[in-house]
């Protein structure tokens, strides 16, 4: 539904996070796109966080570790002392094979649902509600430059995260106070420019998807339109942030007391002597848990997702797309996608 016009002394972001909320659990026939969508992106401050400090850490044990570590070393010299392993081998070959597509097949199909899911968003400020299968086909149709959009995001995210993975480096292997210092600093600039640059990237995705813009000018968009309300960014970002821990502290305490009857069932079976009740709960509460785990995933992303999209249609769109761009567009047909 459309978004009413908001009261001159309510904060934009207040307005966008509500009707955000509403969307998240209405359409629910978007959470597929939604949980695909999280794979690469969740739109959340928490991820950016958790994963700035996971890509450092990582970075910094591989730095330490290098190329000749032992692990590394050893595993050298068995396959070259028993070259009889090569049917171990050509199995180790083709699980990395069926992994890799697997991988790719993941990738692809988080950038078609990025897009469809900011498209099916979009479409809610116009009071249209585009079916999942409208929403994919849109998705599909975009994929290349959506794919091109995160290629770029996450590049330079990894030159950021090389940068600040260096000092930390330095502080463990040469333990000063100058090295110390320099690593607070370099932690607090790299999940700075994590934030913005993820800011970017999804005012750029919603530019791409709900104007047709090209990577290009979909980028020039998204910073434009960063720089330009940075304040209210920043707000929405610490708000999300905190609604977001507040939803995992409640799944957390669901999922807690959720467990007492679980608990009291596998009692019973063990009183009963039940080996296949036993298996069948345990089987059960597995099953279900992760069910409510990617439902949770599923809302909490198509929250997040929806919040950057409707600010990014209450902060004005960043302008029109040029007409040579959509005459392109029409000429060619392969980055197009409808314009909202």
């Amino acid at each position: 539904m459309p978004l009413p016009s908001r009261q001159h002394n309510q904060p934009l972001y207040r307005s966008a996070l509500r009707h955000a909320f509403e969307a998240a659990w209405r359409d629910r026939r978007l959470w597929p796109l939604a949980l695909f969508a999280s794979l690469l992106l969740s739109a959340g401050s928490y991820d950016v966080l958790l994963r700035a400090v996971d890509l450092i850490v990582n970075q910094t044990s591989v730095v330490a570790r290098g190329a000749s570590s032992p692990g590394t070393w050893f595993l050298l010299q068995h396959l070259w002392k028993n070259g009889s392993d090569i049917v171990s081998i050509s199995l180790g070959v083709q699980a990395f094979i069926a992994l890799t597509v697997f991988a790719i097949a993941l990738v692809v199909f988080s950038c078609v649902s990025q897009a469809g899911l900011v498209y099916a968003l979009g479409a809610t400020r116009r009071g249209s509600r585009p079916t999942l299968l409208e929403a994919i086909h849109v998705g599909a149709s975009a994929f290349w430059p959506v794919a091109a959009l995160n290629a770029i995001v996450l590049t330079t995210l990894w030159i950021v995260r090389f940068l600040a993975g260096f000092p930390l480096y330095l502080t463990l292997t040469h333990p000063t106070p100058e090295n110390f210092a320099l690593y607070l600093l370099s932690f607090c600039l790299f999940v700075a420019a994590s934030f913005v640059v993820t800011m970017i990237f999804i005012f750029a995705l919603n530019a791409l998807v709900l104007q047709g813009a090209p990577v290009a000018e979909a980028l020039i968009r998204g910073v434009a339109v960063f720089k330009k309300h940075w304040l209210i960014a920043i707000e929405t970002s610490v708000l999300l942030l905190c609604v977001a821990l507040c939803l995992i502290a409640g799944f957390i305490v669901v999922s807690f007391f959720l467990m007492i009857p679980f608990m009291a069932s596998l009692v019973a079976a063990a009183a009963f002597g039940s080996g296949w009740l036993w298996s069948a709960i345990v089987a059960g509460g597995y099953l279900l848990f992760v069910c409510g785990f990617l439902i949770f995933v599923a809302f909490l992303t198509q929250f997040q997702y929806a919040t950057w999209t409707f600010l990014y249609r209450a902060i004005g769109e960043g302008g029109a797309v040029p007409k040579l761009h959509r005459w392109m567009r029409s000429l060619f047909g392969i980055t197009r996608v409808p314009e909202r």
